[in-house]
């Protein structure tokens, strides 16, 4: 194979280009978080805010209850599950929830992934350097048009959001195809979110 970006011959796509010292999404070696990188993650997560302000909950599913995978909803343990996330505002939602409730991305219902798509994202930006949790990688997956051809209800999710928001949502996916170095950011930027890009 060779070099997404400058040719050169290149055995594996997860390493860095022996010519250019590229990784797949374009970041340099070292993959250290440079001052360009910092100031873009701070506009990202700035757009999503903005975008996503006022979200709220509504009657959707909360974090816990789509720990349960859609199953009681409405019993006595679906209400009991719900009241462990009292947050009101998408920005409450404590980053240990987001880091090991990633499963949960493909269980929510439409309101309750719209309220938690926009925390995901901005933990996601803030942490997919650093941690050993693949909540950033399974949020891309999950945001990749009928991946793997399973039905993930992408429809009606991707339409529900405003023109700004699904904005944030390339935003997100465009800052990780470019620095993360795997080619399913840029995936599912392909298999939907193109048609977002602003020029």
């Amino acid at each position: 194979m060779k070099c997404r970006h400058c040719d050169a011959p290149w055995e594996h796509a997860w390493e860095y280009c022996p010519q250019c010292e590229r990784n797949y999404g374009g970041a340099k070696y070292p993959a250290t978080q440079t001052d360009e990188e910092l100031r873009e993650i701070g506009l990202t997560l700035r757009q999503i805010r903005t975008a996503f302000a006022g979200v709220v909950l509504g009657g959707g599913e909360t974090i816990h209850q789509a720990h349960l995978e859609g199953m009681f909803g409405g019993s006595p343990r679906w209400v009991a599950e719900g009241e462990k996330d009292p947050e009101t505002d998408w920005s409450e939602v404590p980053d240990w929830k987001l880091e090991q409730g990633f499963s949960t991305l493909w269980f929510f219902d439409v309101e309750g992934w719209r309220f938690y798509l926009p925390a995901f994202m901005c933990w996601s930006l803030r942490n997919w350097r650093t941690t050993d949790s693949i909540t950033a990688d399974a949020l891309v997956w999950n945001l990749a048009f009928d991946k793997w051809g399973i039905p993930l209800n992408c429809a009606r999710r991707f339409e529900s959001l405003t023109r700004d928001q699904s904005e944030a949502v390339y935003a997100f996916l465009d800052h990780l195809d470019r620095y993360s170095g795997e080619a399913d950011a840029g995936e599912a930027i392909r298999s939907y979110w193109h048609r977002f890009r602003k020029d």
